[in-house]
């Protein structure tokens, strides 16, 4: 009996993350890695900052050349600009409600509403666009229903020959 017990290995729980980092090794292979992890992005973060500041710095630059008109008219541009990010991202954000409406009243899934990038269409095209989405979905579903509903062809045995009858098509 004793000989059976030496055989069987007693089953090991999976050690917790806590228990793994109190091995000396593990624990300095985990500070590597974690150190890396936070030099790669402070490297990154320090390129981005670096990045930004420039494109300021030209800016203030650009700026600083131009008499008052120049800078009136550099600010209205900048402003216009950012008028328009606005109102096409509120523009898109509409669309993207009435897309949902159109398709809850034609029963499409919204997830299907995910295809349409409501930053470039209008509004005279998103109708038609959630139209045609709805027919494929139709003819994609119809054509897999009719593939599922198929049923094979009786067959019936006639001097040991199999022999299939064929069933015509309802549909």
């Amino acid at each position: 009996m004793e000989e059976e017990n030496k055989n069987v290995v007693p089953e090991t729980t999976p050690k917790t993350f806590d228990e793994v980092l109190k091995d000396n090794n593990y624990q300095s292979e985990f500070d590597k890695r974690v150190a890396k992890a936070l030099e790669t992005s402070k490297a990154k973060w320090e390129e981005d900052f670096k990045k930004k500041l420039e494109t300021e710095k030209t800016e203030a630059q650009k700026i600083a050349k131009m008499d008052t008109e120049q800078k009136l008219n550099y600010q209205l541009e900048l402003a216009n600009k950012k008028a328009q990010e606005a109102e096409a991202k509120l523009n898109a954000y509409e669309l993207e409600k009435e897309a949902v409406k159109i398709a809850t009243d034609k029963g499409l899934p919204i997830g299907y509403l995910n295809l349409i990038d409501f930053a470039k269409i209008n509004a005279e095209n998103l109708k038609a666009t959630i139209d045609t989405l709805v027919e494929t979905r139709s003819k994609d579903l119809e054509a897999y229903i009719k593939d599922k509903v198929k049923e094979p062809s009786p067959t019936t045995v006639v001097g040991g020959a199999t022999v299939k009858k064929e069933i015509p098509l309802i549909f």
